[in-house]
């Protein structure tokens, strides 16, 4: 009788694989909070005029740099919230590791590059990327469906 480790033993490979490049996405999807703040006080777009520091500024603005990262962020939570569901459910179907450590690696290389595109406006590679993490989640979907069935 064949006996599989638990989920997350430090002997799942795949487990193991998810948790690091969930990890890195998780990290740079932070980052993003932190960088709009920041180039909301370098371009004095404050979303809100206590934000300002000074009680009589009324510097409430939009800034279309600000407005940029703030879409690249948005564009994050729709898409590295359902790898992390997916990847995680797909941790515990036994897939291959390879398939797997391929899989996790393409989707986090192609956030990278989505936020990287994004952040400078340069299309087609923003979309390309974005295509390229879309078929990810996909296939993650796909492969835990059909190991459902």
């Amino acid at each position: 009788m064949e006996t599989t480790s638990p989920l997350c033993s430090e002997n799942n490979q795949v487990f193991r694989s998810y948790a690091f490049y969930a990890s890195i996405l998780i990290v740079k999807w932070l980052v993003l909070s932190p960088l709009t703040g920041l180039l909301r006080k370098i371009k004095r777009a404050y979303a809100n005029p206590e934000d300002t520091g000074d009680a009589g500024t009324q510097a409430v603005k939009q800034d279309p740099d600000v407005e940029r990262i703030k879409r690249c962020h948005q564009n994050d939570v729709e898409n590295i919230t359902p790898f992390l569901i997916l990847g995680l459910l797909y941790t515990t179907i036994d897939p291959s590791p390879v398939v797997a450590l391929y899989t996790f690696r393409v989707f986090t290389g192609a956030r990278f590059c989505h936020t990287l595109s994004y952040l400078a406006g340069k299309q087609p590679a923003r979309s390309m990327s974005f295509l390229v993490g879309m078929i990810c989640n996909l296939s993650l979907f796909a492969q835990i469906l059909s190991s459902t069935l």
